[in-house]
């Protein structure tokens, strides 16, 4: 794998190379393009300015969905996307897009027959193959919900969805795009386009691991920087007026929010949707959606009122607040608009645009990703000339591997789902001793060691808040255990006890910047 150690100087060797495609951007977008051009024969290079997956594609709300929303909204093409698509991840990637039941719950001032009739065109837009909606009684929805229950619920309808961990659907694209011809490397800032006779012919870097500087050429460059798309040349570059918007969650234990179903919660308020639902053996609540301008992505302690809010509206009694949550996040949506309307209400399609030598691309959901690359790489065919792609392909490769007999079979297969076809690579080199999770998650010790020698990672804040979610799903980001992860991934990393230290002090200050809810201890 082409991330072992020593990978970023073995980068530098070729990177002078000429490139067919240069990627901008380490998210979902940039992923599934890497992959899709990859897959295609092509000579492609991705470079990301922070991690991989650091911003939107690790911060989103965890769901592979069409939006029951956008459908009411007159979306109509980017819910039937979705939904095919969602449908698609179910069966090509087990393990890492998981089926997700829904609940739906009705309350007075709501209208069961219009709900109905949305579920039914929901279903429609999915196909034959996706189950059907069908609605459940007060007296059933008690008996699924082990929490008091708001007493003007008369029942809900029951529908599915499905459900993933976002930033490793990143790493999965990229780890199966890598070979050869391909490579993909964090830390690396495009700091300008090159251009000659009118066109976009490569672009200037520089390395902030390493402090080197080159001049790279392509015969396209793909802007897939997010809320960030056109910065780099905006007197000429065509993008459209990005509209960021910010979504913020809440992390609870599973103990304090033991929710089997995902719950669609109506806020009091403003009568927008919002959801509850299990991940990862925790509970997670989200989300908001508001206009951000300028500073940190971070939640605010409205944004924390405003959720606790629509909790406390279907759960009265309950007693949460924000300082019983694990951890939060917040993340930017690149939606594309003028800024004018509730955000809400603004339109998740993607937009791609073209002027030679260069393609862009903001917006979309993290659903329709294979869709979105295969449509960027069907505007570059100008540049690419026949190794473009005609037809859309599976976006994982198939992994037909049997259970393996030093893991239960729930393991294995979550396993498989988050390394693909790396995960028996992953188990060969465990010890027995790494096979146990971490404390009370599904994250093994192997995984753990797996990500610090072949994922890239240059800081802490990369192996536990992307690689593995450990800073969401443990207490205080992990910072009991950081003694014993030390000592396990310290011999495979190569950090020295000082360069530990460093890291843990950064670590967590960035967590309690970024990551500590209102009220935490």
């Amino acid at each position: 794998m082409m991330w072992s150690g020593g990978w970023r100087q073995r980068l530098w060797e070729r990177i002078r190379d000429p490139w067919d495609v240069i990627i901008l951007g380490g998210g979902i977008s940039g992923a599934g393009v890497f992959r899709e051009a990859s897959r295609r024969g092509l000579k492609v290079l991705l470079l990301e300015r922070d991690d991989f997956a650091a911003a939107t594609s690790s911060a989103s709300s965890k769901l592979v969905h069409g939006g029951l929303r956008y459908l009411a909204q007159g979306q109509w093409r980017v819910t039937r996307t979705a939904v095919r698509e969602r449908e698609h991840l179910l069966r090509a990637a087990p393990g890492l897009v998981e089926p997700l039941e829904f609940l739906l719950p009705l309350r007075r001032g709501m209208h069961p027959l219009l709900m109905g009739i949305g579920l039914s065109a929901y279903d429609f837009l999915a196909g034959r193959s996706a189950p059907r909606h069908r609605r459940v009684g007060r007296d059933e929805l008690a008996t699924r919900l082990p929490l008091p229950l708001a007493g003007d619920l008369r029942g809900a309808y029951r529908f599915r969805d499905a459900v993933s961990d976002d930033a490793r659907l990143v790493f999965r694209l990229l780890a199966e795009g890598l070979g050869e011809n391909s490579a993909a490397a964090n830390y690396i800032v495009a700091e300008r386009l090159l251009a000659a006779k009118g066109r976009v012919c490569g672009v200037a870097v520089r390395d902030r691991i390493l402090g080197r500087h080159a001049e790279l050429h392509a015969r396209v460059v793909i802007d897939a920087t997010g809320t960030a798309a056109g910065r780099l040349d905006p007197a000429r570059d065509p993008a459209p007026h990005l509209r960021p918007l910010r979504g913020s969650h809440l992390v609870f234990p599973f103990w304090r929010l033991p929710l089997p179903a995902a719950m669609i919660l109506r806020h009091p308020r403003d009568g927008r949707f919002l959801f509850a639902f299990p991940w990862l053996g925790r509970t997670l609540l989200g989300t908001t959606d508001l206009d951000h301008a300028s500073g940190p992505v971070v939640m605010s302690r409205q944004e924390g009122a405003y959720l606790i809010a629509a909790l406390t509206d279907y759960f009265p009694g309950l007693g949460l607040d924000t300082g019983a949550a694990l951890a939060s996040y917040s993340g930017l949506r690149a939606i594309v608009g003028s800024g004018h309307g509730a955000p809400s209400s603004a339109s998740r399609e993607e937009a791609i645009w073209h002027r030679p030598g260069l393609v862009g691309v903001a917006g979309g959901k993290l659903t329709s990703f294979r869709r979105i690359a295969h449509a960027v790489l069907r505007q570059a065919a100008a540049e690419l000339g026949p190794a473009a792609p005609t037809a859309l392909a599976p976006a994982f490769d198939a992994v037909a591997q049997p259970p393996s007999g030093r893991l239960t079979p729930g393991t294995w297969h979550h396993l498989l789902g988050r390394h693909g076809r790396q995960a028996p690579a992953l188990l060969a080199q465990a010890r027995s001793d790494a096979l146990a999770p971490v404390a009370d998650t599904e994250v093994l010790w192997a995984e753990l060691g797996w990500s610090a020698q072949n994922e890239a990672v240059e800081h802490l804040d990369d192996l536990l808040l992307r690689r593995t979610r450990l800073g969401l799903l443990l207490p205080a980001g992990g910072s009991a255990r950081l003694k014993e992860i030390g000592a396990r991934i310290r011999p495979l990393i190569g950090w020295d006890q000082t360069c530990w230290e460093s890291e843990v002090k950064r670590y967590r200050a960035l967590w309690s910047a970024r990551h500590r809810p209102e009220g935490y201890p």
